[in-house]
C-alpha cells in the first residue's frame, strides 16, 4: 500500500469515528432535552394542583370564617360553607375528581399557640383541610433513563386558616368587659335590652373593668392621650375605625372622660352640640340601692313620669326601657316588642313587635332647674346632627378575663359590640362613672357602621 493509499484510510478511519462522536453525543443531548422538558411538565403540573388545593383551601376557610358571628349554630353554618365552597374538580389527579375538605376545625386563638373553641361563641377563627390528592408523573420512563430511579407519584394538600375581620366606624373609645364572663348576664341576647350597667370604673382607685384599664381604648384615628379621647368622645362622629384588634388605654382620665360626655348633655360647652333630649332618667332599684353594678331593668318608670310629666304614665310605655320612652318624648314613632326596640320603624316588623306613635313630643322642660339635665331635658342650644344617635354608644365588649386584658395592649373584640343608651351624666371626678342601658346586639345586618370582611391569616 503506498503512503498515499494509507493516509486516505486513515482519514476515512477518523472521519468514522467522528461521526459516531456526533451521534454519541447527539443521542445524550437529545435524552436530556426529552428529560429536561418531562421534568418541566410534571413540575408545572404539581405546581398546578398545589395552587387548585391551595385555592379551595383559601376560599374554604373565608366562606367559614365569615359565618363566625359569635350565635348559637355558628361552627355548624361556617362548616356549611366551607365544605360547599367553590367546590372544583382538578385534571391534574388521575380521577379528575372535585377537591374535597376533609376537616374544617375552629380556634379561639392562634398565637402563641392554637387553642380550639369550646363553643359557637368563642369560634374566631377557622381551618379548612383538604384531602390530598395524588399526581402521577408522565414521564417515569424518561426519568428512569436519566436517573436509573424514578419518582412516580406524589401525594398533595393544603390548609389555610382565615377570621372574620371586622371594622367598626363612628365609635367612642370605649369597651366593656363582657359580664358573662364571671356568671353575669349576656349583653348581647335580645332579654338583656333594658338592663343598666356602669361601663366606666365607678369605684376610686381601683378597676372594674381588668387590672389597669378604666373602660377606655385608644382612639381609632390613632391619636393618643387624655385630649384625643376627650375629642373622641365629644365628637358627634368619631373619625377613624376599629378593626377587630383595638388597643386598651390605661388610666381613668377622670376629667377629660367626664367632659367629654358631658357635652351630649348641655353641661360642657366645648364638648359639641347636646342631644335633642338631655333628661337624666333614674337607675335600675339595684344599682340605685348599691347591690350590684349591673341591674335587671328593674327602674321606676311611673314615679319618673309623675316627677317630669306630672301625670300618669302612658299604657304605651308600660315596662318600658328608658331608651323607649326618650324615643317617645321625642315624639318619634318607635316598635317594641317587651324590652327590644327597633328604630326607625323597620319595613318589615319583626314578629310580635308593636309600633309605638307619640301624638306629639313631650320633652319635660324645667323653669326652676332649665340647665339641670336631672330635670329638664331641653338642650339649650342647637342639638346634634344626629338626633337621638347622640346619646347612644357601640362599645366592643372584651373577653377581658380569657384574654388576660390588663394595662396597654392589643386585644381581640372576637366581633362582639353592643348599643348602649347613655341614661345620665357622667358623675363628677373623682370617678367619672359612667351608666348606661343596654339597646342591642349590634350586628352586620343591624348597623351600617359595622363592616366586615374574611381575611386568610396563616
Amino acid at each position: 500500500m503506498s503512503l498515499v493509499t494509507e493516509l486516505r484510510c486513515s482519514l476515512r478511519r477518523l472521519a468514522t469515528a467522528r461521526r459516531g462522536s456526533v451521534s454519541v453525543y447527539a443521542a445524550l443531548a437529545l435524552t436530556l432535552g426529552l428529560g429536561g422538558g418531562a421534568v418541566a411538565i410534571d413540575i408545572g403540573r404539581v405546581e398546578l394542583l398545589r395552587t387548585q388545593l391551595q385555592a379551595r383551601a383559601d376560599a374554604g376557610a373565608t366562606a367559614a370564617a365569615s359565618a363566625l358571628d359569635g350565635r348559637n349554630g355558628a361552627r355548624q353554618r361556617a362548616t356549611q360553607l366551607a365544605t360547599g365552597a367553590v367546590v372544583k374538580s382538578s385534571k391534574v389527579p388521575a380521577d379528575q375528581a372535585a377537591l374535597v375538605v376533609s376537616a374544617v376545625n375552629f380556634y379561639s386563638r392562634m398565637v402563641p399557640a392554637k387553642v380550639a373553641a369550646e363553643s359557637d361563641q368563642d369560634a374566631v377563627y377557622a381551618e379548612v383541610i383538604v384531602q390530598d390528592r395524588r399526581v402521577q408523573f408522565l414521564f417515569t420512563p424518561v426519568l428512569a433513563l436519566i436517573g436509573g430511579q424514578a419518582v412516580h407519584e406524589r401525594w398533595m394538600g393544603a390548609r389555610s386558616t382565615a377570621e372574620l375581620a371586622l371594622a367598626l366606624c363612628k365609635a367612642p373609645p370605649m369597651m366593656i368587659c363582657d359580664p358573662e364572663e364571671g356568671g353575669g348576664p349576656d349583653l348581647v341576647d335580645p332579654a338583656a335590652a333594658g338592663r343598666q350597667l356602669y361601663i366606666k370604673n365607678p369605684k376610686v382607685g381601683g378597676g372594674t373593668v381588668a387590672p389597669g384599664n378604666f373602660g377606655l381604648l385608644a382612639p381609632a384615628d390613632g391619636d393618643e392621650g387624655a385630649q384625643a379621647v376627650f375629642e373622641a368622645l365629644a365628637a358627634v362622629e368619631p373619625e377613624g375605625c376599629y378593626s377587630t384588634l383595638v388597643e386598651t388605654e390605661t388610666g381613668s382620665k377622670t376629667v377629660k372622660v367626664e367632659k367629654g360626655i358631658n357635652g351630649r348633655f348641655d353641661t360642657e360647652n366645648t364638648a359639641g352640640p347636646a342631644a335633642p333630649n338631655v333628661i337624666a332618667y333614674p337607675r335600675d332599684l339595684k344599682i340605685l340601692a348599691g347591690l350590684a353594678l349591673i341591674g335587671d331593668g328593674d327602674w321606676d318608670r311611673a314615679g319618673y313620669w309623675l316627677a317630669r310629666h306630672g301625670g300618669v304614665l302612658p299604657s304605651a310605655l308600660s315596662g318600658a326601657t328608658r331608651y323607649q320612652v326618650y324615643l317617645y318624648e321625642l315624639g318619634l314613632s318607635y316598635a317594641r316588642r317587651g324590652t327590644e326596640t327597633f328604630y326607625p320603624v323597620p319595613g318589615d316588623l319583626p314578629a310580635g313587635a308593636t309600633i309605638v306613635s307619640p301624638v306629639s313630643p313631650t320633652i319635660p322642660h324645667s323653669l326652676i332647674a332649665p340647665n339641670d339635665p336631672f330635670q329638664d331635658g331641653q338642650p339649650s342650644g342647637t342639638a346634634a346632627s344626629n338626633g337621638p344617635a347622640r346619646r347612644l354608644m357601640v362599645v366592643p365588649l372584651m373577653r377581658c378575663m380569657a384574654d388576660e386584658i390588663h394595662g396597654k395592649g392589643t386585644y381581640s373584640t372576637h366581633g362582639r359590640y353592643v348599643e348602649v343608651f347613655l341614661t345620665e351624666p357622667a358623675e363628677s371626678t373623682p370617678t367619672s362613672a359612667i351608666l348606661v342601658e343596654v339597646v342591642r346586639a349590634i350586628t352586620l345586618g343591624n348597623s351600617a357602621d359595622l363592616h366586615a370582611y374574611a381575611r386568610v391569616v396563616e
